[in-house]
């Protein structure tokens, strides 16, 4: 298992992530939605796909979907830094998946896969399948302390949002004096309560 990254409050779970694509998906209308899930975009020079699977049991399967995909780069000696593949959905830890026997490969050197890593994992699949194998306790505890937030800053979004607009509207008026007029009169449309 490659070694822990830390994990911030503040960056998305690969969880809030997963959700965010599928709300995505959602937005587009069924007959846009079923096609664009048939296409798969082609994998540039240079560049791998990516699969991530919350659960490794999701993996088995020539037809599996993933969870997350996305097509990234690799270094110019062919390795893919899997410390990328954290950054993006927000992992602690990263591990490919044998594409055979569906189990997590450790790789020889952590935070990267050598050339020949990568060329073995994408024969059968064309991509390489990652898993989040372990996850700590603190980070655990971070992501629960985010989701307990969440409702409460989308709560209060729409204020701040409004509050922000008025600053804005204020900062770009010319006179300090019609700013400071327009604040007074503006201040009784916040409600806080």
């Amino acid at each position: 298992m490659l070694g822990p990254s830390q994990v911030s409050v503040l960056e998305k779970s690969p969880q809030e992530h997963v959700v965010d694509v599928a709300k995505s998906r959602a937005s587009i209308p069924y007959p846009q939605r079923k096609f664009v899930q048939q296409l798969q975009t082609e994998v540039p020079p240079g560049h791998v796909r990516v699969r991530f699977f919350l659960k490794i049991d999701a993996t088995r399967g020539f037809k599996a979907k993933p969870d997350l995909e996305a097509v990234l780069p690799l270094e110019a000696n062919g390795e893919l830094d899997l410390t990328r593949v954290k950054r993006l959905w927000g992992l602690e830890t990263c591990a490919p998946i044998d594409p055979v026997r569906w189990k997590v490969v450790e790789p020889g050197r952590p935070e990267r896969l050598s050339a020949l890593a990568v060329h073995n994992l994408l024969e059968f699949y064309g991509a390489i399948n990652v898993i989040e194998p372990a996850v700590c306790e603190a980070t655990l505890k971070k992501r629960e302390m985010r989701d307990n937030l969440r409702p409460k800053v989308e709560a209060i979004r729409p204020r701040v949002d409004g509050l922000l607009r008025h600053v804005e509207k204020c900062i770009n008026d010319t006179s300090l004096a019609d700013c400071c007029d327009k604040a007074r009169q503006d201040v009784s449309r916040f409600s806080w309560s």
